[in-house]
């Protein structure tokens, strides 16, 4: 099989949608072999910051050494990203060496009749469990797909769970309640095995404590157990300094920019200590390495200057909040222009109020493809009257940055936001590895 039929194979079934549950799944890995038991893992769930407190724990594991695996979605140019292992995406090759292996059980109609057919981002999960475990990588960290409790990755037992903070998104599926949705990331802890939680409202804090409990799981809250404050942020990457159970570190650098990016290196710190505690060797200089060496493509991610443009993959009000923080306090008084895309389940009205205020321009476009329906540019611009922003409609992705570019001018700011999927469709038209300082 080459890499096209593989890649092929794997989108056909975005046909199956979404469907909670960890059955189908369970059957596809235990025919496999079972590879999730073969590997220690970390597992990482949340709203908001769990791909950045990924991306710093898996550098932070490869600064003291460890051969790391690392599975995140969506990706945002190019499929092979969602499994990384010491930041190097799979290969084309051994991706459609994978789906090979694993196809004949996709279309195996007594696992189908059993369980039902398995979706687009089952077959993922499996593709990575199965590449770690062939590649005999030391750890692997999981980003959990949506929610926790039900979702494909939770297939394993990790050595610590980790939940990022916690805030309201993908309502229908997971509650319109911050208690509801902590159920759901809480779902990952499992007996006896230590948990990390970011700072919570009081309602998720409750319930991960409560689950925790009851689970008999060791919980270390950061902004409790463990203190951290923000030094300093810039262009260049992000300050802070972290008091914890082991280390006690000023002046810690990291590579990720924005104000809120301190709160994920402490839980990625954290994490890093409890990793210590279940006897891994990380010592407090590969903590302060791996945090300044990471990087996290399409989060407050600048790629060239003249006009200044970012890419940032806010898709939801509390992470639209937080770009609008790292907007104001980056480029005060600089003229921003906005291409924003929006998926329809999404809380619009709240996504434009964070940011809209900020800008002078918006050009409303929709990605060519999505997991769920994009907003009608047109409804956009209705909800953004009350702002008094300049707003246009451009369906097409690629000319609506044009058309942003020139409003912006040689001194502006372009920020593309409001949908991965369209960062990810944009951010291919530079290199991945150009990032600008």
């Amino acid at each position: 099989m080459d890499y096209s039929t593989a890649l092929q194979r794997v989108h056909s079934l975005a046909r199956f949608g979404s469907k909670p549950g960890l059955e189908r799944i369970g059957a596809l890995l235990e025919r496999l072999g079972r590879p999730q038991d073969k590997i220690p893992a970390v597992h990482i769930a949340g709203t908001n910051g769990k791909g950045s407190v990924a991306a710093l724990l898996s550098s932070i594991c490869e600064a003291a050494g460890c051969r790391t695996g690392l599975f995140t979605s969506p990706h945002l140019v190019k499929y092979n990203e969602r499994m990384r292992i010491n930041g190097r995406s799979i290969s084309d090759g051994d991706l459609a060496s994978l789906v090979a292996q694993v196809w004949p059980l996709i279309e195996d109609e007594g696992l189908i009749r059993e369980y039902g057919h398995p979706t687009e981002f089952e077959l993922g999960t499996a593709l990575a469990l199965l590449y770690f475990a062939q590649q005999q990588v030391d750890l692997m960290i999981l980003e959990v797909g949506l929610g926790g409790r039900l979702d494909a990755t939770n297939v394993i037992i990790p050595q610590a769970a980790v939940i990022t903070r916690i805030a309201f998104d993908h309502a229908d599926q997971l509650g319109n309640t911050l208690g509801s949705i902590a159920k759901e990331k809480a779902g990952i802890i499992k007996a006896n095995r230590p948990v990390v939680s970011a700072p919570q409202e009081e309602e998720a804090r409750g319930v991960i404590s409560l689950s925790a409990r009851e689970r008999h799981a060791s919980l270390v809250q950061v902004g409790l157990d463990v203190e951290y404050e923000l030094v300093d942020w810039g262009l260049w990457g992000t300050e802070l300094s972290y008091k914890g159970r082991l280390w006690q570190e000023k002046q810690l650098a990291m590579g990720l920019t924005g104000p809120h990016q301190a709160v994920n290196g402490a839980t990625a710190l954290a994490a890093a200590e409890v990793l210590v505690g279940e006897g891994w060797q990380i010592s407090c200089q590969a903590a302060r390495e791996g945090l300044k060496r990471a990087r996290w493509p399409g989060r407050f991610e600048i790629v060239q200057h003249h006009p200044t443009v970012i890419f940032d993959g806010a898709h939801n009000p509390d992470g639209a909040r937080a770009l609008g923080q790292a907007l104001t306090g980056a480029f005060p008084g600089r003229r921003v222009v906005y291409v924003m895309a929006v998926l329809g389940e999404k809380d619009r009205p709240k996504i434009l109020e964070a940011l809209l205020p900020l800008g002078e321009e918006v050009v409303f476009t929709r990605p060519l493809a999505s997991r769920s329906a994009p907003s009608d540019p047109a409804d956009l611009v209705e909800l953004a009257r009350p702002y008094g922003i300049q707003s246009h409609i451009e369906g097409d992705p690629r000319r609506a940055l044009q058309w942003a570019m020139e409003l912006a001018g040689e001194n502006g700011v372009v920020c593309i936001c409001g949908s991965l999927y369209l960062v990810g469709e944009l951010r291919g038209l530079w290199p991945m590895e150009n990032s600008c300082p």
